[in-house]
């Protein structure tokens, strides 16, 4: 939608900019690579959608629409402004930034996990996995489980963050390695595991000889987040502004942080919200912090 990313960034200092309420779906070909360098995350060359810089004095008022993502991309980054205010819109990607899964049954032998095909695609190459989620196929290196029951029930007392290793990419581990939480309890960091298709389309990962186990409860919804090379494509990026303020601005999806502003003075937010769309099925929303 390179018609409104040209629309906006060429708002004049002083201007009132008026969005449709309309759905807006942005592709990385539509976006500016440009240089960001958000605080504790990866910086450097991004494909940001709305990149908004040196204005004085704008509003951006999206009446309801909402702006969809599809892609490794920033949807928005502001820099060096000052008295900008965007609202009333939400932002969302066009494909899940994670996996679901609930556990049908899980030992020490193997975890078998329900997904949902049509939303979660995935096909078994071997022994390895391949995801269909957004920015294309992903046979990823190391899958974070986030147990997402359980830390519901439990808080952060039992937070522990293990890894499925699947495949081939356990071949670089001669073990699973361990980490110990905040309050000292151990855990096994990488779960290394073959997968297989089962009955009903369902994955099964056994578990290597040389892992760690894990047993899930059976019923327990877990959510699968892929670990990248980077920690970048932070939601919305402010840098070096003043007087910025968020209204009824809602994120539904991202691929790493919602908001981060650095380096400014006079943030206001109001009335906004990082949050999973639930009609949609939907768990979590923004995958860091």
């Amino acid at each position: 939608m390179k018609n409104l990313i040209d629309f906006i960034k060429t708002a004049k200092d002083g201007e009132t900019v008026n969005v449709s309420k309309e759905k807006y779906v942005f592709q990385e070909k539509d976006c500016e690579l440009t240089e960001i360098y958000p605080s504790n995350n990866d910086g450097g060359k991004q494909k940001v959608a709305f990149h908004i810089k040196n204005k004085k004095d704008v509003t951006i008022d999206a009446n309801g629409a909402r702006f969809v993502f599809d892609g490794k991309l920033t949807p928005f980054s502001i820099e060096n402004c000052e008295n900008i205010t965007l609202k009333n819109f939400t932002i969302d990607f066009s494909k899940p930034l994670c996996v679901q899964a609930k556990v049908l049954d899980s030992n020490e032998q193997y975890v078998d996990l329900e997904i949902e095909k049509s939303r979660f695609p995935y096909k078994i190459n071997g022994e390895n996995v391949v995801w269909g989620l957004n920015g294309g196929e992903n046979d990823c290196a190391s899958i974070y489980i986030f147990d997402y029951d359980n830390d519901c029930r439990t808080g952060h007392k039992n937070y522990i963050m293990p890894n499925f290793v699947i495949g081939t990419h356990s071949e670089k581990h001669k073990d699973s390695c361990f980490s110990k939480t905040t309050y000292g309890t151990e855990y096994p960091k990488y779960l290394l595991v073959k997968a297989s298709e089962i009955k009903g389309g369902n994955i099964r990962l056994t578990y290597l000889q040389r892992s760690a186990r894990l047993i899930y409860p059976k019923g327990e919804r877990l959510v699968l987040m892929f670990q990248q090379d980077d920690r970048s494509n932070d939601t919305i990026f402010v840098n070096n502004c003043k007087n910025v303020k968020f209204e009824n601005v809602t994120i539904s999806r991202g691929l790493a942080m919602g908001i981060i502003a650095q380096l400014c003075e006079n943030i206001e937010i109001n009335n906004c919200r990082v949050a999973p769309d639930t009609e949609r099925g939907d768990l979590i929303s923004t995958l860091a912090d």
